[in-house]
């Protein structure tokens, strides 16, 4: 999991475009998304999408 801001990420089955993202102890993420929100997750579970992978899921 390497995202940064201006990302879109995967996390678990949501969609958030990152505005902040924290590595904490290895084995936690905390990302905040442009909307507000702040999820925690498993590294494992964050996963950086590409726009033609949001594109090619939209059609």
């Amino acid at each position: 999991m390497v995202v940064i801001p201006g990302d879109l990420a995967l996390i678990g089955g949501r969609t958030v475009t990152v505005a902040e993202a924290y590595l904490h102890h290895e084995r936690l993420v905390e990302i905040t998304d442009t909307a507000g929100g702040v999820t925690w997750a498993p590294p494992e579970l964050v996963q950086r999408l590409d726009g033609a992978q949001v594109a090619a899921w939209r059609r």
